[in-house]
């Protein structure tokens, strides 16, 4: 099924928002388009919605609506082809609304649909998966032959003050998260948010 477009707002630097209205129970979920160069980079949601309550994430404060589904995540890659002029992703980041390890079996189905010749044909390399470091999910990422990417959010240098910012590190503290980046054995980006006056020493 098609993803009903909502609202679709364009920023002076040439990127996209768009606010798609999924069919089955009217959830709404927000996908953006950046432009650089010949690149174009989309970022998708996972949820609808998020459950891990970051303090400094506007989805957070939401709650958690549902997990997507396989179709409702590649599907925003492909509505953006279905406009008039297209817009063709060069590379995909899963780092809209929702965490994408905690929707790890839909997430696991759409990273192929994206991937494979017969759906999007988008190169792995060309594809991230961002996570707060839900540890058993970047296992899982790690086991795939392709080589996806992973991107951590980490936010704080110790437990202490990531505890404060991240509920969830509580389940997840630093140290497992930065092993198990250690394990995934290929590229990984670290994402740090500076917040003035909190996590900028």
């Amino acid at each position: 099924p098609r993803l009903g477009l909502e609202t679709r707002q364009v920023s002076r630097d040439g990127t996209q928002k768009f606010l798609f209205r999924l069919p089955h129970d009217g959830q709404a979920i927000e996908t953006v388009a950046i432009p650089e160069g010949r690149r174009l980079t989309v970022c998708v949601s996972s949820q609808a919605g998020c459950a891990l309550k970051c303090a400094f994430c506007a989805t957070g404060a939401m709650g958690f609506a549902r997990n997507l589904t396989p179709f409702e995540i590649a599907g925003q890659l492909r509505e953006l082809l279905l406009l008039d002029p297209p817009l063709r992703a060069t590379n995909v980041v899963f780092m809209g609304m929702g965490e994408p390890l905690m929707n790890w079996k839909a997430v696991d189905v759409a990273l192929t649909i994206m991937n494979s010749k017969r759906g999007m044909g988008i190169g792995a390399r060309h594809i991230t998966v961002s996570t707060v470091g839900v540890v058993p999910g970047i296992a899982a990422l790690g086991r795939r032959p392709e080589q996806f990417r992973l991107a951590l959010s980490i936010h704080a240098p110790d437990d202490a003050l990531r505890g404060q910012l991240m509920p969830v590190n509580v389940k997840y503290p630093l140290a497992s998260v930065l092993e198990a980046a250690k394990a995934f054995e290929r590229r990984v980006t670290f994402e740090y948010v500076m917040l003035g006056g909190v996590n900028d020493s």
